[in-house]
C-alpha cells in the first residue's frame, strides 16, 4: 500500500499532536477516532490540527498506519524542473481558473502545468540554467570567452591577453607565465560591450 501524499500542514499537524499534545501523545488511535467523530466541535481541531479536517479519516488512518509523504509547496518565483521538460523554469503565475486550468502553475514557457508534475530545482541545476542564461544572452555557448572579454579573478580584473585550449587563459599586463583556469574567472565585460575597444577591428 503506498504512502498518502499530505500537504505540509497536515504532516505537520499530525507530528505535533503525536509529539506535543498531551492528548494525542503516542496515541494514534485516538488521534483517528476523534477526528472522525469531533470535527469543527473539539478545540484542538478547530486550531492546532485544523488542517486535518480537509482530510477524510481514510486517508488519515493510511497515514498514520501506512506512512505519508509531504506534497512539495509552490509559488511564483519558485525554480521548478517539469517531469517532460528536464530544463529549469520559474513559475510566473498561478492559472487563471476561468481558463480551466485550476490548481495549474505557469511557466516561463507560458505553459500550464499541475504540481503532480513538477519538483523544485536542485542549487546546482539553478546554477547551471542562470549561467546558460548569461551566455545565451551573449550569444555564445556556456564559458565560450573570448581574447578582450574584461575577467575577473576576485582579486585581479584584466583583459583576456591569451586563450588556450579553451580551458586556460592569461590576462594582460601578468605575462605569459600566469595562466589562469575557467573555474577560477568571473566575467566582467564581454568585449562586444566595451566602449574602450572596437570588437569588429
Amino acid at each position: 500500500m503506498e504512502k498518502v501524499k499530505l500537504t505540509k500542514a497536515q504532516a505537520d499537524a499530525i507530528e505535533w499532536a503525536l509529539s506535543e499534545s498531551t492528548t494525542y501523545k503516542n496515541g494514534p488511535e485516538l488521534l483517528l477516532q476523534n477526528h472522525g467523530h469531533s470535527q469543527f466541535t473539539n478545540e484542538l481541531f478547530l486550531i492546532r490540527l485544523e488542517p486535518l479536517n480537509s482530510l477524510n479519516t481514510l486517508n488519515l488512518a493510511k497515514a498514520l498506519i501506512v506512512g505519508y509523504e509531504v506534497e512539495p509547496e509552490f509559488k511564483v518565483g519558485d525554480w521548478v524542473v517539469h517531469d517532460l521538460n528536464k530544463k529549469p523554469q520559474k513559475i510566473i503565475r498561478k492559472a487563471n481558473p476561468a481558463s480551466g486550468d485550476c490548481g495549474k502553475f505557469i511557466l516561463e514557457n507560458e505553459k500550464g502545468v499541475l504540481p503532480a508534475y513538477l519538483r523544485h530545482a536542485t542549487p546546482e541545476e539553478i546554477k547551471q540554467e542562470k549561467e546558460r542564461r548569461f551566455w545565451k544572452g551573449l550569444g555564445r555557448e556556456v564559458n565560450e570567452y573570448k581574447i578582450g572579454d574584461v575577467v575577473s579573478t576576485g582579486s585581479i580584473t584584466r583583459p583576456i591577453e591569451t586563450i588556450w585550449k579553451e580551458a586556460e587563459l592569461s590576462l594582460e599586463g601578468m605575462g605569459m607565465s600566469n595562466y589562469y583556469k575557467l573555474d577560477e574567472i568571473f566575467m566582467v565585460c564581454p568585449v562586444e560591450k566595451r566602449l574602450d575597444v572596437n570588437a569588429n577591428e
